[in-house]
């Protein structure tokens, strides 16, 4: 079923690129086995990623809602407190995957998110990121420590637009400054979609899993608090997600191309795999 969204409801700050757009996922060999053996893509909470302000909002966003609703003496601060509980308590059940958006591979991220010697990058589209997660079953989605009951994601829409499927959304970063920029919040996804300037090198990109917390029980939403409780896998049509795998140019004798093949081979798969561009002897002349 292919419905169309509509765009009214499209949460503030998504925007989405071209079907046409290169991404990348650069990572070590551990994940890029478990992602290979699974066919899942890891979707860490919120709250395990580095960036403290994950969710967050800004300074503005205080003073706008002190003027707001500071015109009531009585339930102002009452719906002020709520806002912050609401945002703090949304970051528990918030799913991220990162992208890096490029076309060309960067030397930079190699260094941050692939273990020098042992990491790859898989090299893909947005319509392939976003098909290989619609042609597969998302009735069985899979935490990392513990099986738990989730509502079935209905698929929603596969063109142009921000969504995948109902309460996954897809987009582009907005770098800001979070001492001048109103982060928007009306929609709960919203300031998942916003980072500081200082992250702008990254050029990410993000598909964020966010159940509706009317669908979710309420013991299933202790569990997403704990510590232990990492994220969750969500299924992927490998086949498609991947166009190339690309092997890290500090890997000098081979060894890790050789993994690679072995995991392939293991799983019955096959799909062209290089080296770093930045491994090629330089040319003098």
């Amino acid at each position: 079923m292919n419905l169309h969204y509509n765009m009214k409801n499209v949460p503030t700050g998504f925007k989405c690129p071209p079907l046409n757009t290169t991404l990348w996922r650069y990572m070590n060999l551990r994940k890029f086995e478990s992602l290979i053996q699974r066919q899942c893509i890891f979707f860490p909470k919120s709250t395990v990623l580095d960036d403290q302000f994950e969710g967050s909002v800004s300074k503005i966003n205080r003073t706008v809602y002190q003027k707001e609703y500071g015109k009531f003496p009585t339930k102002g601060k009452e719906i002020i407190d709520t806002i912050k509980q609401v945002n703090q308590e949304t970051k528990y059940y918030t799913f991220i995957s990162c992208w890096h958006k490029n076309e060309y591979e960067t030397e930079f991220m190699w260094k941050l998110f692939a273990e020098k010697e042992k990491g790859i990058a898989i090299k893909t589209n947005l319509n392939n990121l976003k098909s290989s997660i619609i042609n597969t079953n998302l009735n069985n989605l899979r935490s990392v420590t513990m099986t738990t009951e989730l509502h079935n994601p209905r698929a929603i829409t596969i063109e142009n637009d921000i969504f995948i499927h109902q309460d996954m959304y897809i987009g582009n970063v907005n770098y800001v400054d979070y001492d001048a920029s109103f982060i928007p919040n009306y929609y709960p996804q919203s300031p998942f979609i916003y980072k500081w300037k200082s992250f702008e090198h990254e050029k990410e990109f993000r598909i964020i899993y966010q159940p509706n917390k009317s669908d979710i029980k309420e013991n299933i939403l202790e569990k997403y608090k704990k510590h232990e409780f990492k994220g969750i896998y969500i299924p992927v049509d490998i086949s498609i997600l991947i166009k190339k795998i690309i092997i890290n140019p500090f890997d000098n004798n081979n060894e890790l191309l050789e993994s690679i093949m072995h995991i392939l081979h293991q799983h019955n798969l096959s799909f062209p795999v290089c080296k770093s561009s930045l491994s090629k002897e330089p040319v003098w002349g």
